[in-house]
Formats: C-alpha cells, structure tokens, sequence
C-alpha cells in the first residue's frame, strides 16, 4: 500500500458539520474512546475541531482498509510512537494546523506535517534553524515567499521526527533538511537519513510526508 494522504477543513464557515456542538458530538460518538477524550479535552473549540477533524480522517482511511477505528486497538512503542496493536502491518500519522486536519496511512513508517502559512517566524528560525537551513531562507527572499520557504523547513523537519518518533527527543538544530537537493534529504550526525520526503500544495498551508525509504 502506497501512502494515502486526507485533508480536511474544519472551518465552521465553510463546513456545516463543525458548526454545530450537537453535529461534532454525533460525529465524535463514532470514533473510539481515546479519540474522544482527546476532543473532549480540547479546551477551546477550534482545537476540539481539529482533533475531532483528524479522528474523522483517521477513521475513513482505516475504513478503506476494511478496519472499525472504533475497533482498533492503540499501543505505543518505546518511542511514545502509537500503532495499531491488531495491524502492525499499517503505520498512520496526524497533523492540524489552522482549520485543517491532515492524515496519512501507509505500508511504511510515516509522519506528517502541515502548517498555515503567514505568521512571522524570524525568531523561530533563528532559534531552531540550522547554518545550512538559514542560508536557505536567505535565498528565498522577502514576505510571503520567506513565510513559505520556512514553512517548507519547517514542516519537514517536524515530519521528519514524527516519522522517527523522536519527537523532542532530538533537537531540531541537530539535523538539517535540504529542500534544494534532489532528492530532497535530512542529515543527521554527518549522514544523509534513509528517508523520502513529499510536498504537497494546499491554498494557504504547507504539508510535507515523510515516509521511511523502501529497500
């Protein structure tokens, strides 16, 4: 199975079925009981949008499998990484930003990302940001193709941890992703990761998959 990507917007304005608490908790009572709690403790209604959005995701893809998401049965690794004790076989990853929720399910390990585009991040990057990744949004030059160039970044560097499940683990000043190169790759400790990136166009947003490498 190659990777299937979902998106979905849950925007109250443009979606009917988030605009209505009564509509989200009928939706929700179809998703399992961790995915409930994690929308139930969601404090405020956009985040609870989100996560209800993602389960929403979550649960159609596994559904084109032949799987109940209200069925499946969540474990984690030693890395926190949650998988789906019954269907080892299945790697999934969630992601929201702004009012979109993003999912992917694969036969491979997987992460995702997705960000909005606009905020000013100039102190984040130079925060966060390798020498190499800074030269990179140097090139890109000013306003809304920076805000890209670093949403660019960004997201692979967070799909990138995702997919390894080291999350915080690593420092993201500890490894360098190179968006110019072709392939597209992330160095880490001196060498080039076994992994391959994807960039994916969304009006306003930028989603990156990162999925391990196929022998």
């Amino acid at each position: 199975m190659r990777p299937v990507i979902y998106f979905m917007n849950t925007d109250p304005d443009r979606e009917p079925a988030f605009a209505s608490e009564t509509r989200m908790q009928e939706l929700a009572a179809g998703l399992s009981r961790t995915r409930q709690e994690k929308i139930q403790a969601m404090k405020m209604p956009g985040a609870r949008r989100l996560s209800l959005g993602a389960g929403l995701l979550l649960s159609h893809g596994l559904k084109q499998l032949g799987i109940q998401e209200q069925q499946a049965v969540l474990e984690y690794r030693k890395n926190s990484k949650p998988y789906l004790k019954d269907y080892p076989e299945i790697y999934f990853n969630l992601s929201h930003s702004g009012t979109m929720a993003m999912a992917v399910l694969a036969d491979v390990e997987a992460g995702c990302d997705i960000e909005q585009v606009g905020r000013n991040r100039e102190q984040v990057a130079r925060r966060f940001f390798t020498p190499e990744e800074q030269a990179y949004l140097g090139r890109a030059g000013e306003g809304e193709a920076w805000a890209e160039a670093f949403c660019r970044i960004w997201t692979m560097k967070e799909a990138f941890l995702k997919v390894t499940g080291e999350g915080a683990r690593i420092p993201l000043t500890d490894f360098s992703v190179h968006p110019e190169a072709d392939p597209v790759t992330v160095v880490w400790k001196g060498q080039e990761q076994p992994f391959d990136f994807c960039q994916i166009p969304v009006i306003g947003y930028q989603c990156t998959l990162c999925t391990a490498r196929r022998a």
